[in-house]
């Protein structure tokens, strides 16, 4: 019996160090994978927010060229230049396509409150509204589209 003592003794070190071993390298495996996961949720969260943040912008962007070829047209009409009004009626027209094309893609990937404010966007200059209400629209789209991007159309935690 004295000489089974060792032997199990050395057998049952290997057993428990096996399973200190394999026990160690699924803790880490879940630790390193929780990692990963944590990583690939964080690229997607940057990637949606920069999707956002482009589309929003693009959407301002022709809106406002909108605005700008309708001012300076009305400008061009209360000095008697036809021409020049004609010419921006024309980019107007142009500029209107762009940003229904940009109307677009943001209805595609905004939040409801984006989607809503870009609706009233939308009729501002459909409507040919006053430069105030353009400005209040434009601002409430600004808000909520922070938030939006923020929250990345609440991909984020």
């Amino acid at each position: 019996m004295k000489v089974w003592v060792p032997v199990l003794a050395a057998v049952l070190a290997a057993v428990i160090g096996l399973a200190g071993g394999i026990g160690g390298a699924w803790i880490g495996g879940s630790v390193a994978n929780e990692g990963q996961q944590k990583q690939f949720k964080n690229q997607r969260l940057a990637h949606a927010q920069d999707l956002l943040e482009a589309e929003y912008s693009n959407f301002l962007g022709a809106a406002q060229a909108v605005v700008t070829d309708r001012n300076l047209a009305r400008q061009a009409t209360k000095i008697g230049d036809t021409a020049q009004a004609a010419r921006n009626h024309a980019k107007e027209e142009v500029d209107f396509v762009r940003f229904r094309a940009a109307d677009a893609q943001v209805r595609l990937v905004a939040s409801d409150d984006v989607r809503r404010d870009a609706a009233v966007v939308r009729d501002a200059l459909a409507g040919g509204t006053g430069t105030l209400h353009w400005v209040t629209a434009r601002n409430a789209f600004i808000g909520d589209a922070r938030r939006d991007i923020k929250t990345a159309g609440g991909l984020s935690p």
